[in-house]
């Protein structure tokens, strides 16, 4: 489990904390969030309301409760009732910011896509933040790449401009730190609607369509989306691509 105390003490000294987490349905995602002077609190914030959602007794015959109850927060597994609250929990809570980058290129296989986001999308993160002097990167556990994160965290670094930060790559179980659900809510939630972008309506306000609604909830913390094929689609210092 991460060390809050130490977290919190790492923070006044400009330490930055990154959850990384990759998805293949329905695109290749990965996802980057950053929380810069907020780590704790929003952890702390995420865990509460873990808790109090797993004393609701009223679910505990769902299978995807149980679930939830093992791992924490999962957007392609988490009941309706929880992923309502926690999209509402992110769309009004601060501290941390998010990177997706993406790619709709079936020709090369899953993993080897993931590895080629991933190397861009740190590439990124690590020039954002270079003159911090720790950045602490958290992987959520994956069996087919947890043995290729370090090398690529090191091949990205190669490309930063001075000064470098020194590195801390960290493989993690799901919820440790809590920031990991974030990522993997934001990465999901973007990809569930941009896929189904061109069958509704970009902006609909159909009470039974929540895809842009729960996407809109969370585009404020979202700092940049890119994809491989079609280059930046967002950034949050420009205006927003046609398509969004």
């Amino acid at each position: 489990m991460v060390d809050e105390s130490a977290a919190e003490s790492e923070q006044q000294d400009g330490t930055i904390h990154v959850a990384l987490d990759e998805s293949f349905r329905p695109l290749i995602c990965v996802g980057a969030t950053v929380a810069e002077t907020e780590f704790t609190t929003v952890n702390t914030s995420i865990s509460q309301l873990y808790t109090e959602l797993t004393s609701h007794s009223w679910m505990a015959d769902l299978e995807s409760f149980q679930s939830f109850t093992k791992d924490g927060f999962h957007l392609s597994t988490d009941s309706m009732e929880i992923s309502n609250r926690f999209v509402s929990f992110l769309a009004h809570a601060i501290g941390f910011n998010s990177f997706i980058y993406f790619s709709e290129n079936s020709d090369v296989s899953k993993n080897k896509t993931t590895l080629l986001l991933y190397r861009e999308l740190i590439r990124t993160v690590l020039q954002k933040y270079r003159s911090r002097p720790l950045i602490n990167l958290y992987f959520e556990q994956n069996p087919e790449l947890d043995r290729y994160f370090s090398r690529l965290v090191a091949h990205s670094l190669k490309s930063v401009r001075r000064p470098k930060p020194e590195i801390q790559v960290l493989i993690r179980p799901k919820m440790d730190p809590p920031l990991l659900s974030v990522c993997d809510y934001t990465m999901l939630t973007f990809a569930r609607w941009y896929k189904g972008y061109y069958s509704c309506e970009p902006q609909s306000q159909s009470s039974t369509d929540f895809t842009w609604r729960n996407f809109n909830a969370l585009r404020r913390s979202i700092s940049l989306i890119r994809s491989l094929e079609h280059g930046t689609l967002s950034r949050r210092s420009l205006p927003f691509t046609p398509i969004l």
